[in-house]
C-alpha cells in the first residue's frame, strides 16, 4: 500500500489510476472521467486529504483538464525535481466550512501539491534569502551548477510566491 491509510485506501500511481478508471468504466461504460473520479471518492466519502510522498505517487484527477503540467516544473530553489506529496479533495471544502452559496467561495475538484523531492526550504531564515543556493546546500540539496548564474533571490519571488521583504 502506497499511502492514504485504511479509510482512504492506497494512493495509486498514474498507470494504476488509469487501470482503475478503465475497471470502473468496464462495470458501467456510461461513466465519464469525472464519474469515475466521483465513484472512486465514494469509497471514502469523508476523505479530505490524500498524502503520499513516495516515488511514483500521483494524485487522483477529476478529468484531463486542470492537471499539473507534464513534466512538473523543477524546484525553483535547487533546480531538482518536484514530487507529488498530497492533494486536497473536494470534501475539504465541507470541513473548512465553505459556504457554497457564496460566489467568492473556493470551489475545486482537487488541489494537487508538488514539493521538492529534496525537501528544499524556500526562505526559512533571513540570511538564506539572499543566498538561496547556499541555503539549498545547507538543507542537503545540491543545486545544479550554472556558470554565471546569480544566487540572489529574484525580485519577483519564486514559483508564484512573493519575494520576501528586503532589509
Amino acid at each position: 500500500e502506497k499511502g492514504g491509510g485504511e479509510k482512504g485506501g492506497p494512493l495509486l500511481d498514474e498507470e494504476e489510476q488509469e487501470e482503475a478508471v478503465e475497471d470502473l468504466r468496464s462495470q458501467d461504460p456510461r461513466l465519464t472521467e469525472f464519474g469515475a473520479f466521483t465513484a472512486r471518492l465514494a469509497r471514502a466519502p469523508a476523505q479530505a486529504v490524500r498524502y503520499c510522498f513516495e516515488e511514483g505517487a500521483a494524485p487522483l484527477w477529476a478529468g484531463k483538464a486542470g492537471r499539473a503540467p507534464d513534466p512538473v516544473p523543477a524546484c525553483p530553489l535547487c533546480g531538482g525535481p518536484r514530487r507529488f506529496e498530497m492533494q486536497l479533495m473536494p470534501q475539504a471544502l465541507h470541513y473548512l466550512g465553505v459556504d457554497a452559496a457564496d460566489d467568492k467561495a473556493p470551489d475545486f475538484a482537487t488541489v494537487a501539491i508538488y514539493t521538492c523531492a529534496a525537501s528544499c526550504a524556500i526562505w526559512p531564515l533571513s540570511h538564506r534569502q539572499a543566498q538561496p543556493a547556499e541555503a539549498a546546500r545547507e538543507a542537503g540539496c545540491t543545486p545544479p551548477e550554472q556558470p554565471g548564474a546569480s544566487t540572489a533571490l529574484p525580485a519577483e519571488g519564486w514559483g508564484g510566491l512573493p519575494a520576501p521583504p528586503t532589509a
